[in-house]
């Protein structure tokens, strides 16, 4: 699953363990600040 979401939004595997980590320990995957990174490439739909 986690190389299926490293091929789709191309990113690293190691930003999909991060994510995945911060989902556990906080209920979400959204950033901390607004100034965190570059421009998202997962993005909600509307």
């Amino acid at each position: 699953m986690r190389l299926q979401i490293v091929e789709r939004y191309n990113v690293s595997l190691g930003m999909v363990k991060k994510l995945l980590q911060q989902r556990r320990r906080t209920g979400d995957i959204a950033t901390h600040h607004c100034y965190a990174g570059g421009e998202p490439k997962i993005i909600p739909k509307t």
